[in-house]
């Protein structure tokens, strides 16, 4: 519906009148969204100023979060809570440990997907209609839908920062030791492959858990997909999904943003792409099947062999309960007290356990 005018006028432009020109300046602004803020050409590497502000960002975040930590007499008052307790408790007697992450652990960590102040400071030099997106769900959903080159090369890349140089997070190192730690010590005494002792399962897309050093290797499935991929917006093909490697590579090579990311087109019918990530019905999950089947498999062999489980789940909340929140129930509805849930989440609401879980379900509003 909109497009950024080139910088290169048309030479039939030239010819006309001081008049005509001047008119059709008018209708055209008339018609358009104001586009403030992009110099054309833009040099590639201009995300790198939003890189520093963003690592500024976050080691601001990370500061406040150690300086927040409880003090001693708030500990004491933590190891008193009964539901602490039984959860700590049951953590200790558990074989297995299905952690299930949510946006809220990656809000822990510093990434408010629901934040506008991120938006401003992630996407600072793109124009005011990506600016005044409210959060950074619906500037995903954005980029493509709109016919703004630079806006749509500027946001891609920010995005590829995110998940590939996000800063390293206290919360996800905080969790990555609890999750050795267990490996460990829940095995320690059993003849077992420690490497099946967890899966992590998690509904964001940003790749915070490889980040973060996690073991994933045939346990981790994200369910919504990643940013690392591209699919064909079509689309075409249930496995039209490609790499981002090749696009950022090409844009790099060019060092301009003038070459389109929407020149990169899918190589089965040439349609344009976008994130392959779940922003509606034509989600291709394909990347994921093997994870997918990964998940399946070491549910199918915990109930087989009787394992007793914990579902660790951190920041899941209400918005897609398919995704992570009603399989989490199910598998305590099903197991017979053999898989417990400790559910994680600062929003009461979101923390809400069914009457029907108990005893097997506890939850702790905490951050």
């Amino acid at each position: 519906k909109y497009s950024i005018r080139s910088h290169q006028i048309d030479e039939k432009d030239k010819k006309k009148d001081d008049n005509n020109t001047k008119q059709e300046e008018e209708d055209r602004t008339e018609a358009e969204p104001e586009i403030n803020s992009f110099p054309v050409p833009l040099p590639i590497l201009a995300p790198k100023r939003e890189a520093t502000e963003f690592n500024s960002y976050i080691n601001r975040f990370n500061a406040t979060l150690k300086s927040n930590l409880p003090n001693s007499e708030q500990i004491q008052k933590l190891k008193t809570s009964d539901s602490l307790l039984q959860a700590v408790s049951w953590l200790k007697s558990a074989d297995r440990l299905l952690i299930s992450a949510g946006a809220g652990l990656s809000c822990a960590a510093g990434l408010d997907y629901n934040s506008s102040e991120l938006v401003k400071l992630i996407f600072s030099r793109c124009n005011t209609f990506l600016l005044n997106r409210p959060d950074l769900y619906s500037t995903l959903a954005t980029h493509f839908a709109t016919g703004y080159t630079l806006v749509a090369n500027y946001g891609f890349l920010n995005f590829i920062f995110i998940r590939r140089n996000y800063p390293e997070s206290t919360v996800y190192q905080t969790l990555k030791q609890l999750v050795q730690f267990f490996a460990v010590n829940n095995n320690k005494d059993k003849e077992e492959d420690s490497s099946k002792a967890f899966f992590i399962t998690t509904s964001n897309f940003d790749g915070f858990f490889e980040q973060n050093g996690f073991d994933l290797k045939d346990k981790f499935y994200s369910v919504q997909g990643d940013l690392s991929f591209v699919q064909c917006n079509w689309p075409c093909s249930d496995k039209s999904v490609w790499p981002t490697e090749g696009i950022v590579a090409k844009l790099e090579e060019e060092q301009l943003f003038e070459l389109s990311v929407d020149g990169e087109k899918c190589p089965k019918c040439g349609h344009s792409f976008e994130f392959n990530i779940n922003l509606g019905p034509h989600f291709l999950p394909y990347k994921y099947k093997k994870q997918a089947e990964d998940f399946q498999r070491w549910k199918e062999e915990v109930k087989m062999e009787g394992k007793r489980v914990v579902i660790l789940e951190i920041g899941v909340g209400r918005n897609t309960p398919a995704v992570l929140r009603w399989p989490n129930e199910h598998m305590v509805e099903e197991s017979g007290g053999n898989v417990k849930l400790i559910r994680i989440n600062k929003n009461p609401n979101d923390a809400a356990i069914p009457k029907e879980l108990l005893p097997n379900a506890l939850s702790l509003e905490i951050d």
